[in-house]
């Protein structure tokens, strides 16, 4: 069943998130980016609150193109208690560097989740060398947050696909990138694991600002009813 994931920017975003119904907290800073790292006191008290409740993850900064980066800054929240690690990557092409540098991040002992760009998507090649190298997960989402959001910029059939072909290897699969209340009707019968949120669950639907306890509950709401609607007709797969 596909679950609700918020990324929050602190311990009052989490509680407020927790409340709502998130399944998945995510931690980030909005101010430093797409995938904008939280500072490490942020996510102890992020992590203290929870309290293994729900699965709480982070991310490492927008390293799409910096991959090299990842290895460390997941080094450093090795021992911060999340239950996962989320590292933007441009994975439309991955060379054997780049395999290299997810193979030592995964190698930090804590589950990986690879944030693909969804400007540029990985094809079916670049999901199966990324789970070859051990991810737990793979999502996309968008590094831009001023431009199209997922749904804009992917089309319903590449989506469905995307999910299917991570989740055909073992993955968890997560679709994200500017979603609104209007895309979980959408995306849900393609049925990921999680829908991201951050914007849509802010005032004035601005990822800046504050989470709203009502924004967050509106969403939870769409994706009950969108779960309830569902057949069991299989999502297209990636060939």
């Amino acid at each position: 069943m596909t679950q609700m994931l918020a990324s929050v920017r602190n311990a009052e975003e989490a509680r407020l998130a927790f409340d709502g119904g998130a399944q998945w907290i995510d931690i980030k800073d909005p101010e430093a980016g797409a995938l904008g790292a939280a500072d490490i006191d942020t996510v102890a008290a992020v992590v203290e609150f929870v309290g293994g409740r729900r699965p709480v993850s982070a991310t490492l900064g927008d390293t799409w193109r910096t991959p090299e980066l990842i290895p460390g800054r997941a080094a450093a929240l090795a021992d911060s208690g999340l239950d996962f690690i989320k590292a933007g990557l441009d994975a439309s092409h991955i060379d054997e560097t780049t395999a290299g540098h997810v193979r030592a991040t995964v190698a930090t002992a804590m589950p990986v989740v690879i944030v693909c760009r969804a400007e540029s998507p990985p094809g079916p090649d670049e999901i199966e060398i990324l789970a070859a190298c051990g991810v737990a997960a793979m999502m996309l989402d968008t590094a831009s947050k001023s431009g199209p959001g997922l749904t804009r910029l992917i089309t319903p059939a590449a989506l469905s696909a995307f999910v299917a072909k991570v989740q055909s290897l073992g993955l968890l699969a997560g679709l994200a990138g500017r979603l609104r209340a209007k895309d979980v009707g959408q995306l849900t019968p393609y049925r990921p694991d999680y829908l991201g949120f951050r914007g849509a669950l802010c005032g004035h639907g601005d990822r800046l600002q504050r989470m709203q306890s009502e924004a967050i509950t509106a969403i939870v709401g769409e994706l009950d009813r969108a779960i309830a609607k569902l057949d069991p007709t299989p999502s297209l797969e990636m060939n």
